[in-house]
C-alpha cells in the first residue's frame, strides 16, 4: 500500500504526464480542415464547394503565429502570392484532383486544360505524381506542368482559361464580335494614354466603374485598347497587369487586392480593397513577355456608403 506522503509526491509527475497525453497540439503548419459548402475563398470571396480544386496557404503574423487561408481554385492561391502586402507564407497546399488528399504545392504535378472547369476558370488540377498527371491529361487534353512551370504560366497571364477556347487552343467564336462589343463600351474620352516602351504603340486604359468608390473590397475593371494607324480602337488582351493601391495621406496600402486578369477582349477584371475613406492612388504596371512596358496611376475617391 502506498502511503499518503508518497501519493502526494507522485501528483506533480502524474499531472504533466496526463497533459502530455491529452493536450497534444496540432502542427500549425499542417494542412487545414475545409468545410465545403461553408468556407469562403480568401481571394475571390466565393464559397469553396469543389474539393478537387481547393488550395490553402499557412501564413504567419506579427506575433509569429500561423493560421490558414483557404482558396476555391489553385489560381486563387497564385493570385494571393502576388499581393504586395500579403502575410509571409510558411506552407502551400493543393488538393489532389483524384485522391482529394492534400499535397504540398511544390511536390505536385499539374494538368492545365480548357476542359477542366475549375471554380475561377484557371483550369489547373493537381496530381500526386507524373504518372497520375499523365492519366488525367489523357481524359482532359492539355499540358502537364511542374509547380514552377504553373507559376510561369500564371505570371505570363496564360493560366486563366478562355471559356470560348477549345482543347486545341483555337477560339470557338468570332473575335470580330468581341472587337465590336469593345468599341461600344470603350470611351476614348475617358481613357488614359500611355506609350509602350517595347513597341511604341499607344495604349489606352479606362476604368469601368469610374473614380468615385465606396469603402471596401470591390471590382476593379480596366478596359484596354490600342490606337490603330487607320483609326479606331482595338482591344488589347496580351498584357499582364499589376496593381498596387495606396493612400498617400496615410502612407499605407491595403491587403486583399487581386491583379486584373483578361476575361474577354480588352477587359481585365480584378479587385481592390479601399479600407478607408479618402483619396487613393492605384499604381498600374503593364507587362508584356516578362518586361514592364508602361506605368500609370488612377486616382480614386473612397466614401462610406
Amino acid at each position: 500500500m502506498i502511503g499518503s506522503h508518497v501519493r502526494q509526491m507522485m501528483i506533480p509527475f502524474i499531472i504533466p504526464l496526463g497533459c502530455a497525453i491529452g493536450c497534444e497540439q496540432r502542427d500549425p503548419l499542417a494542412p487545414p480542415q475545409v468545410h465545403y459548402g461553408q468556407d469562403i475563398c480568401d481571394v475571390c470571396g466565393m464559397i469553396i464547394s469543389d474539393e478537387r480544386y481547393a488550395a490553402a496557404a499557412i501564413v504567419g503574423d506579427e506575433h509569429h503565429e500561423h493560421h490558414p487561408l483557404l482558396f476555391d481554385d489553385i489560381g486563387c492561391l497564385l493570385v494571393y502570392e502576388d499581393e504586395p502586402h500579403r502575410a509571409p507564407i510558411a506552407a502551400r497546399y493543393v488538393k489532389g484532383y483524384e485522391t482529394r488528399r492534400w499535397l504540398a504545392l511544390e511536390d505536385a504535378t499539374f494538368v492545365h486544360s480548357a476542359e477542366l472547369h475549375s471554380p475561377m476558370a484557371f483550369g489547373a488540377a493537381a496530381c500526386a505524381s507524373k504518372e497520375a498527371a499523365d492519366t488525367l491529361e489523357g481524359r482532359y487534353a492539355g499540358d502537364i506542368l511542374t509547380a514552377a512551370a504553373l507559376r510561369d504560366r500564371f505570371d505570363a497571364g496564360m493560366l486563366h482559361i478562355d471559356p470560348h477556347e477549345t482543347a486545341d487552343g483555337k477560339s470557338g467564336h468570332d473575335h470580330r464580335d468581341d472587337d465590336e462589343s469593345f468599341a461600344v463600351v470603350f470611351d476614348p474620352e475617358r481613357a488614359r494614354r500611355v506609350e509602350a516602351v517595347d513597341s511604341g504603340e499607344a495604349i489606352l486604359l479606362a476604368t469601368l466603374n469610374g473614380p468615385e468608390r465606396a469603402v471596401g473590397r470591390q471590382p476593379f475593371v480596366l478596359l484596354v485598347g490600342r490606337e490603330e494607324p487607320e483609326g479606331g480602337i482595338r482591344p488589347v488582351d496580351d498584357l499582364v497587369i499589376r496593381i498596387e493601391p495606396s493612400m498617400p495621406s496615410m502612407g499605407h496600402g491595403s491587403h486583399g487586392n487581386v491583379h486584373p486578369r483578361p476575361t474577354k477582349a480588352g477587359v481585365y477584371e480584378g479587385r481592390i480593397n479601399l479600407t478607408m475613406p479618402g483619396r487613393w492612388v492605384v499604381h498600374v504596371t503593364l507587362r508584356r513577355d516578362g518586361d514592364d512596358i508602361a506605368y500609370l496611376n488612377f486616382e480614386l475617391q473612397a466614401q462610406r456608403s
